[in-house]
């Protein structure tokens, strides 16, 4: 039994190590995305206050998806009051203020984490790849660059 013992315990130190490893590398992973979605948003011309408040509401989101070490439900109010000053507030911003009340639920950690964060991830994912349409069609509408 002492040897089946110490190989368990090497076993369950292993398995840590592993889930440690992983863990360090997703918090890396998750972000350097946010710093690149928070360095296009940067980037990006503001043209005027709405558009100033949309990127704050989106650079709050990304933050609260991608770049939160630990994520607390409280995070989400900071996006649910820039909200109403978006240009086109998105009523599923506010929805996902509800959800995160399903933190204190008794379900499953994986069906908490779907139903709060799928949403949100597939209005963001929605909302980047409008802002990209735009870019190209209006690329499209002028031309291409002037050759330096």
């Amino acid at each position: 039994t002492g040897a089946k013992g110490s190989t368990t315990q090497a076993g369950s130190k292993a398995v840590a190590a592993c889930q440690a490893g992983l863990t360090n590398q997703v918090r890396w992973a998750s972000l350097a995305l946010f710093f690149i979605v928070y360095s296009c948003l940067a980037l990006w011309p503001i043209s005027n206050f709405d558009s100033l408040m949309d990127r704050a509401v989106w650079v709050l989101v990304t933050y609260t998806l991608l770049g939160a070490i630990s994520f607390r439900p409280w995070y989400v109010t900071w996006t649910i009051a820039l909200t109403p000053w978006m240009r086109r507030p998105r009523i599923l911003l506010l929805v996902w203020g509800c959800t995160v009340l399903l933190d204190y639920s008794r379900l499953p950690i994986w069906q908490r984490n779907a139903l709060e964060f799928v949403p949100i991830v597939l209005l963001l994912s929605m909302e980047g790849w409008r802002a990209g349409q735009a870019v190209w069609s209006r690329r499209a509408e002028t031309g291409p660059l002037p050759a330096a």
